[in-house]
């Protein structure tokens, strides 16, 4: 079967998986060694294990329309190189290179589509040989949804070879098209930061201009030894008109916003956030080197999202393959994975405003994602939680992805690096000319710190220099509070859809039942019912509809809200035998009828 997706074919290439599927249903099972909980209140985050084809369908039965944000890394169909996903799916060799890299990606985001919520953010990471294709194939698959793209330099040594050295990559972001705002603004770094005058200037900026009254924004802030220290009140009606630098108690000095032609202005900021920003490192002192009276001047936090990522953060060698290597302590050949940073930043920009969203990376090789999710809940403190998906290919999953986030979470040790900001100043054209006594205050200043420091820089950056002192620790990273739970789909448990023992099959995708509904926790188990809970909600299986009333007895006494599977071949109505929990919040879902209808 052909597909034309604007005018580039592709051929409907059956996988041994779907074949598979077309014949049997899923099972999961638990690997229970693997689980980590370290806080019960918190979510649960999950591995699965096993071929994402599996994965999807699976998750189109317990997450359908359940997720914040889906990310995925596919394989880049590099020529020249085996395509190990999915039993050596394409290679180099095969005269439909493109076509059956398509036709696989088109499987898996037909399904993906339906696991994300109709508010949810869809990235594609990809490199230049399949970018114009794929951007083709999600036109196809995600019409409603707009799709933008970002330009992401992951290495500024680039590729090898003949023709040009490629070293960026493409993100795909793909969000609904209803003129609401899915994409926030990007945190600025501490390399891209461009400082101006705190104080105000030009039209409105007048602390006395009888339009724009802005006594209360013309207060002094506290500073000593080049750093902020207060804001303090502002002038009172009536009192002497200050000095721009002001000598006070304990070596401090007191900044007013006035000019250089002695002109009062008002502070672009109040009091109140002086300390807040200040915090943030959006605050700087500066000597001006003309006037030698100190100065505040600030930045940014954020700015709109650009289409050009190119921060050394990005670095897919230095944030990416040594990152994993110190988090595993020891090095993965052949493995390629993202800049943790780039990660973090494709969250900020769609989820961090959400902070108890679900994230999918059906394609999570070595856990780039769930690290990544882990790390903005420990810097904001949010509650989010991920389904990480990937097949066991050179054993990826159990010896690099799972130890990986197990690390993260537990802690792991590694040899850092310590910074210190030990000097900022602004750069003046004389400080060139008249550069003996700048120097001679540098190499004091280096001098007295030398000893404290392994390694100290010396950094002009947009007319700015830096002094920063670096030194090397050896130390354990602090745990993260999180919970995981360890799931494969194994081939050898399948079961067969020839197979008319249904009791069987409703007992075999009993854990998949338990997952859907994140209820692990036994209540009662017997023959006939078995009741599993969390701290919300239960799940009851009955087996035996002759023993409805014990199980209703049983549900009586848990005030939760209540998921009822009852075994039956048919399509029986069993509300009436359950009137006597009218009242309560409970559900009534024949079994496995409901699984079945979702995979044939």
């Amino acid at each position: 079967m052909n597909s034309n997706i604007f005018g580039i074919n592709f051929q409907d290439k059956p996988e041994e998986v779907t074949k598979i599927l077309e014949e049997n249903y899923l099972t999961i099972k638990e690997v229970e060694d693997n689980e980590i909980i370290s806080d019960p209140s918190l979510p649960i985050n999950y591995i699965i294990e096993g071929d994402n084809f599996y994965s999807l369908n699976l998750l189109k039965f317990t997450h359908k329309r359940s997720f914040d944000l889906i990310y995925i890394d596919p394989p880049y169909n590099r020529p020249g190189q085996k395509f190990k996903y999915n039993n050596k799916f394409i290679d180099s060799e095969d005269p439909w290179l493109h076509s059956s890299w398509l036709s696989f990606m088109n499987h898996r985001l037909k399904i993906a589509k339906e696991l994300l919520k109709d508010d949810g953010v869809f990235i594609c990471a990809i490199d230049e040989k399949e970018q114009e294709a794929l951007g083709l194939l999600l036109q196809k698959v995600f019409p409603e949804h707009k799709i933008e793209i970002i330009v992401n330099q992951h290495s500024s040594r680039g590729k090898q070879g003949k023709g040009i050295s490629f070293c960026h990559e493409y993100h795909y972001i793909l969000y609904p098209n209803d003129n609401k705002r899915y994409i926030f603004p990007q945190e600025i770094s501490n390399e891209d930061r461009e400082y101006g005058h705190l104080r105000q200037w030009g039209s409105e900026s007048m602390r006395d201009d009888p339009n724009v009254p802005g006594r209360s924004m013309f207060y002094p802030i506290y500073i000593k030894n080049n750093k902020i220290i207060k804001a303090g009140d502002p002038l009172p009606e009536g009192a002497k008109e200050p000095k721009p630098n002001e000598q006070v108690e304990d070596g401090m000095i007191k900044v007013w916003p006035i000019d250089k032609e002695n002109v009062p202005r008002k502070w672009a900021i109040g009091r109140k956030s002086v300390e807040e920003r200040n915090n943030k490192g959006l605050l700087i002192v500066v000597k001006n080197s003309k006037t030698k009276l100190f100065e505040i001047k600030h930045t940014r936090e954020t700015a709109p999202v650009k289409s050009m990522w190119y921060d050394k953060r990005f670095d897919a060698n230095s944030f990416g393959s040594r990152l994993l290597t110190k988090i595993l302590g020891k090095e993965m050949k052949g493995m390629f994975p993202k800049s943790i940073y780039t990660l973090e930043e494709c969250l900020k920009i769609t989820i961090k405003h959400k902070k108890n969203a679900k994230v999918l990376d059906f394609f999570a090789g070595s856990g780039t994602t769930g690290h990544a999710v882990l790390n903005l809940n420990k810097l904001d403190n949010g509650i989010r939680s991920f389904v990480m998906c990937t097949n066991n290919e050179d054993k990826i999953a159990e010896e690099v992805c799972y130890p990986r986030t197990k690390n993260v979470i537990k802690g792991y040790k590694f040899k850092g690096t310590i910074k210190q900001e030990l000097f900022t100043k602004d750069l003046d054209y004389k400080d060139f000319e008249n550069n003996e006594k700048l120097l001679k205050e540098i190499n004091n200043l280096i001098k007295s710190n030398e000893k404290k420091y392994d390694k100290i820089k010396k950094i002009i950056e947009n007319n700015c220099l830096r002094i920063i002192g670096e030194k090397k620790v050896e130390k354990k990273t602090d745990p993260i509070q999180a919970n995981l739970k360890y799931f494969k789909i194994d081939e050898d448990n399948l079961v067969s859809k020839t197979n008319n023992d249904l009791k069987n099959i409703f007992k075999r995708i009993k854990e998949i039942i338990l997952f859907k509904n994140e209820t692990y926790d036994e209540v009662n188990t017997c023959k006939d019912f078995e009741i599993y809970e969390n701290d919300k909600n239960t799940s009851s299986l009955l087996f035996n509809h002759l023993e409805t009333k014990k199980l209703i007895d049983e549900i009586k006494k848990i005030k939760k809200a209540h998921k009822i599977y009852i075994f039956s071949v048919g399509e029986r109505d069993f509300s009436n035998e359950f009137k006597s929990l009218n009242g309560s919040d409970y559900e009534i879902k024949n079994m496995p009828n409901e699984f079945i209808k979702t995979f044939n």
